[in-house]
């Protein structure tokens, strides 16, 4: 089963995102609950944890389960597939560039400026909420969900407060469950 946590820490980087994003989350991973492994980005890079490590670490403030999670639906396979494809990207470098140029891209943004972009945002890179973004990008590829989920968001501006909002819409493929 694949769990999406949303997390915040006792760390100003956390404090500035939630604070710029408006969001009371600054940090999310994909988990493998079969195998106790969350995926999540870090200054590091892209890792995963043992989930008992990550609990400890972040302070988890909603999980959603996606959905299938039934071992004997049909797209089960599909949505492990889409996880160990995320595997593949494991030490892809963390993008500090995208962190560092969100807070400008706020800013325009609420201001009024529509063609605002992330000046610093990379496709080579990822930072956490990247993570979903990439997750959902195999999984419209795999044809389990549908090909417009992503249509509202660009990869390098999309925040855990994005993710938050996308995967609370989208009940079709997302269940928030209890901590």
């Amino acid at each position: 089963m694949v769990k999406i946590h949303l997390a915040k820490r006792n760390h100003i980087t956390s404090w500035l995102i939630r604070y710029f994003t408006k969001s009371k989350v600054s940090h999310m991973g994909i988990g493998d609950i079969d195998r106790n492994l969350v995926l999540h980005a870090t200054s590091a890079g892209l890792h995963y944890s043992h989930t008992n490590y990550f609990f400890k670490k972040y302070d988890v403030v909603y999980s959603f389960n996606f959905i299938p999670s039934d071992t004997l639906h049909p797209y089960y396979l599909k949505t492990r597939k889409c996880f160990f494809k995320m595997l593949e990207l494991l030490e892809t470098p963390y993008d500090t560039g995208a962190l560092i140029g969100f807070i400008p891209y706020i800013i325009l943004k609420k201001m009024g400026y529509k063609k605002a972009r992330n000046p610093f945002g990379s496709e080579n890179v990822l930072f956490c909420s990247e993570i979903l973004y990439k997750f959902l990008e195999y999984c419209i590829e795999e044809e389990i969900v549908r090909d417009d989920i992503l249509s509202s968001y660009k990869r390098e501006e999309f925040s855990p407060e994005d993710a938050l909002v996308l995967m609370t819409k989208e009940k079709e493929y997302f269940e928030l469950c209890k901590i």
